[in-house]
């Protein structure tokens, strides 16, 4: 989006600005990690789109031993809703882990990791 189009900066920090048309620039924490499988996690992800006209998106995570099923029983599933409003430490689900952080991504794949057999979705989303 081409930055002329935005109307006059109402509050600028070191972390967001916010213009008059109520925007918001996030300015930190944007860094994504790449889908696919993470061996030292042992989740495959990747994003699936549920409606292209608004963008929303959610990304889902399958164990490695799930693929291991044959048979092609259903999953349970686990939601996991992520607001990233400001949240400048731990960024959103497609964050990099930060497994130091006890809210951060990495706990979270831990966790998700010693569960039974299941798919897990997260849903980004911002306030």
């Amino acid at each position: 989006m081409d930055l002329a189009s935005f109307k006059e900066i109402i509050i600028d920090t070191p972390f967001f600005r916010i213009y008059s048309d109520r925007r918001i620039d996030r300015l930190v924490g944007t860094t994504t990690v790449p889908l696919g499988f993470d061996a030292i996690i042992g989740v495959t992800s990747k994003d699936v789109t549920i409606d292209a006209d608004t963008g929303l998106y959610v990304h889902l995570y399958l164990s490695a031993d799930t693929s291991k099923q044959q048979n092609k029983k259903k999953l349970p599933l686990l939601v996991y809703f992520h607001s990233g409003a400001f949240d400048t430490i731990g960024g959103g689900p497609d964050a990099p882990a930060v497994p130091q952080h006890p809210g951060g991504s990495g706990k979270l794949a831990r966790r998700f990791r010693q569960l039974p057999p299941h798919a897990g979705a997260s849903v980004p989303h911002r306030v």
